[in-house]
């Protein structure tokens, strides 16, 4: 989702400097492809009065996944939104995912919600599955597939298979993911084209 977020900011007019609420992935495609990041030097800051300090170049707010989340970040993605106009744009909303030992963590979905509330206002776009962005990405870079040859192999129900019904492309499931299978076959069977 890093990638079609950096290929999906090159399709707009201008979307000026990005403020990044995520991981160096993501500044790393949006730097592939020319874009001035910022949001590295708040990974460590905890004192709300650098908040008096905001960039005027920035226009645009990514939100992904961020395992230095803290406070400032928040609430300067928030202001950047709310107070100064900002394009609010989501990587992905994966609620979670799951970490070794069983335990489910924390997704970008999560963090998105949190800017949200800060806000008051939902993302722009959002690029990852399920959305018709990602796969609009897809078909612009790679003209000769068509959605008749792909397959989309996925391990969660809510935005990969669900990704794939949306867009007409066939689906197979794997429970090696967030989705595992349930007690009543109907169920799965209901949800997705292919269940392996």
């Amino acid at each position: 989702s890093s990638y079609a977020t950096a290929q999906y900011l090159t399709t707009l007019p201008d979307p000026g400097e990005v403020y990044v609420v995520g991981e160096e992935g993501i500044f790393e495609e949006l730097e592939a492809v020319g874009i001035k990041c910022h949001g590295r030097e708040d990974n460590d800051q905890h004192d709300i009065s650098a908040l008096e300090h905001m960039n005027t170049n920035v226009r645009t707010v990514v939100v992904g996944l961020d395992r230095s989340i803290n406070y400032v970040k928040l609430s300067r993605a928030g202001s950047y939104i709310r107070d100064f106009g900002c394009t609010f744009i989501a990587t992905n909303t994966d609620a979670s995912f799951p970490y070794p030992g069983g335990v489910i963590a924390g997704g970008s979905g999560c963090i998105v919600s949190a800017i949200e509330t800060i806000c008051g206002k939902k993302p722009d776009c959002i690029v990852g599955k399920p959305n018709r962005s990602f796969i609009d990405i897809i078909r612009l870079h790679h003209p000769q597939i068509q959605i008749s040859d792909m397959l989309m192999v996925g391990d969660r129900l809510d935005t990969d298979i669900v990704f794939a019904r949306r867009n007409g492309i066939s689906s197979l499931l794997v429970f090696s993911g967030v989705t595992s299978e349930p007690d009543d076959p109907t169920t799965r069977f209901a949800a997705c084209a292919t269940v392996i």
